[in-house]
């Protein structure tokens, strides 16, 4: 793996992870349940990025990039 893009269309934005040297990733979600008028519901609320590089001769460059889609204003939809 050498990018990955984690998209959120309810909060309107995106993160983008690049690396130069091809890893292993590993993804884990990150759930929470909370109580409802119809019942328990079992919700998504993060996950969690693991990456793992071959021990290596030379530079490893990471980049990550934080997009913020137009017309959203500190967390709130239009």
């Amino acid at each position: 793996m050498t990018d990955i893009m984690l998209d959120d269309d309810v909060l309107g934005g995106s993160v983008e992870l690049k690396v130069s040297v091809p890893a292993e990733l590993h993804a884990q979600p990150y759930y929470s349940v909370s109580q409802s008028e119809e019942g328990f519901e079992k919700i998504m609320q993060a996950v969690t990025l693991k990456l793992q590089w071959p021990v290596i001769v030379g530079a490893l460059v990471i980049s990550l990039a934080i997009n913020a889609k137009q017309n959203v204003v500190a967390g709130h939809l239009p």
